[in-house]
C-alpha cells in the first residue's frame, strides 16, 4: 500500500468512526432525521443564518426569571441572559434544562389518549373532552380538584377559577414551614425574599441558596457580588448545620450542630443580637426565656461560638437564612420562626416579605384531597407534571 492509499483508507475508517459515534449505525440511539422545507412567504423577522432575539422568560419553581431566547430558522438554538430585565441580569441555569426538554425527542409533543403509552389525539379533541368531564362532574355535584406544585401569577388565578378552593398548591420539599412561620411571625403566610448582595456577614441554618432555592438566581447574583472584593469588602458566610451541602461546602465557617437543634441556636443568637443592639421592639416576647448556653450545650457547640456569631451579626449588615431540607425536622416552623425573629431584631435590610405571596398549602390539604377521591367526592381530578402522586406521597 502506498502513501495515498493509506490516506484514503485512513479517511474512509475516520468517517465510518465519526458517523457510527452520531448514532447513524443501527444501534439502540435514536437520530431523528428532519426534513428542511423551504419558506414560501419568510417572516420579516427571519433571516437565513441570522438568529433573532426573543424576550421571554423562564419558571424556576413558581418564580419566572427573564432570558433571551435565541432563535434560528424557527428553533431556539441557545437561551443568554436579558440585560434590559429590571432584575439581575443573569441567565439561571434552569432556562438551559427547559432547552434541552423543550426539543427532546422524548418529550411530549401534544395529548394522549391513555396516558404516556396511548395515541395522539388532537388538541381540539383533548380539550372538548376535559370540558366535558368538568361540566358532568359539576352536573353531578362532584369537584374538579387541582393537584400540583406552587404556581403564581396569571396560571394560579386561572388554576384557580377552574378549580377553586380545591386547587391544592403543594410540593413534597416544598416551603411549609417557612409559610407557617411567616403567618405565626408576621400574620401573613408569604414567603420572604433574601438580597445577599449588601450583607457583609451570612448566617446560614443550611439553605441551599446557590443551589435550587427560591430565587437562586437572585441569591447567586447577589451572593456572587457580595463576594467581589473590588467593593472593599468580602462577605463571611457561617453555616449552622449537621452536614454541608454543595452550598455549605463555599461557607468560610462551619458551625457542625447537632440534627434538629437549629432552631434553638437560631432563638438565642437571636436573643444576644437584641440585648447587642438594645432591641425592644414586638420580636422580644418570642425571645423571652431564650438561654444561650443550653443551646450551645444541646448543639455541641460553645458558647462562644454563639457569641462569635452574634457579634457578627450585630455589627451588619447581615442577613440570616433558614433551614431548607438541612432543617426539615420537627421544628422546621420553629426554626425559620427563629430566624425571621433574627432578621427582625437585627434591622437585617435585605429582608422582606415580597418574596412569594401565593397559596402554600399543607400535606393535610393533600390528604383531605385523597380522603375526597377514595369517597367519590372528585369527579376530575388536574395533576401537574411535578407532582405526581404516585411518585410524591
Amino acid at each position: 500500500m502506498n502513501r495515498r492509499s493509506f490516506l484514503q483508507a485512513l479517511g474512509v475508517g475516520s468517517s465510518a468512526s465519526a458517523l457510527s459515534a452520531c448514532g447513524l449505525d443501527d444501534n439502540q440511539y435514536f437520530t431523528p432525521v428532519e426534513h428542511v422545507v423551504p419558506y414560501v412567504t419568510r417572516p420579516e423577522q427571519i433571516v437565513p443564518g441570522t438568529p433573532t432575539f426573543f424576550a421571554t422568560s423562564v419558571l424556576s419553581g413558581p418564580i419566572a426569571f427573564p432570558a433571551v431566547a435565541i432563535n434560528r430558522e424557527g428553533r431556539v438554538i441557545n437561551v443568554g441572559a436579558n440585560h434590559q430585565a429590571p432584575m439581575d441580569p443573569g441567565v439561571s441555569r434552569y432556562a438551559f434544562f427547559e432547552l434541552q426538554r423543550h426539543y427532546s425527542p422524548d418529550r411530549f409533543r401534544g395529548p394522549l389518549d391513555g396516558g404516556p403509552t396511548g395515541q395522539p389525539i388532537a388538541w381540539d379533541a383533548a380539550l372538548t373532552r376535559l370540558g366535558d368531564a368538568v361540566k358532568a362532574a359539576r352536573s353531578a355535584g362532584k369537584k374538579v380538584a387541582y393537584l400540583g406544585p406552587y404556581r403564581s401569577g396569571a396560571l394560579a388565578e386561572l388554576i384557580g377559577r377552574v378549580a377553586g378552593d380545591d386547587a391544592v398548591f403543594w410540593e413534597p420539599l416544598g416551603r411549609e414551614a417557612d409559610a407557617r412561620a411567616a403567618e405565626l411571625v408576621f400574620g401573613q403566610r408569604v414567603l420572604p425574599r433574601y438580597d445577599l448582595a449588601d450583607a457583609r456577614y451570612i448566617l446560614s441554618f443550611g439553605a441551599d441558596f446557590l443551589g435550587g432555592m427560591w430565587g437562586g438566581q437572585w441569591t447567586q447574583a447577589g451572593y456572587a457580588r457580595a463576594r467581589r472584593p473590588k467593593d472593599g469588602f468580602v462577605v463571611r458566610f457561617a453555616l449552622v448545620s449537621p452536614h454541608r451541602d454543595q452550598t455549605g461546602a463555599n461557607s468560610d465557617d462551619w458551625y457542625a450542630c447537632a440534627a434538629g437543634t437549629q432552631a434553638a441556636v437560631a432563638r438565642a443568637v437571636a436573643s444576644l443580637v437584641a440585648a447587642k443592639k438594645g432591641y425592644t421592639g414586638a420580636a422580644s416576647a418570642w425571645l423571652a426565656g431564650a438561654d444561650p448556653a443550653a443551646a450551645a450545650m444541646a448543639a455541641g457547640l460553645t458558647p462562644a461560638d454563639l457569641e462569635s456569631m452574634a457579634t457578627a451579626f450585630a455589627a451588619g449588615p447581615a442577613i440570616a437564612l433558614p433551614g431548607g431540607i438541612a432543617g426539615a425536622s420537627t421544628a422546621a416552623t420553629e426554626l425559620a420562626a427563629a430566624v425571621y425573629l433574627l432578621n427582625v431584631v437585627a434591622g437585617a435590610p435585605g429582608f422582606s416579605l415580597g418574596g412569594y405571596r401565593a397559596p402554600i398549602h399543607s400535606i393535610e390539604r393533600v390528604e383531605a384531597l385523597v380522603a375526597d377521591m377514595k369517597a367519590g367526592n372528585v369527579g376530575v381530578l388536574l395533576v401537574d407534571d411535578v407532582v405526581n402522586p404516585a411518585y410524591s406521597l
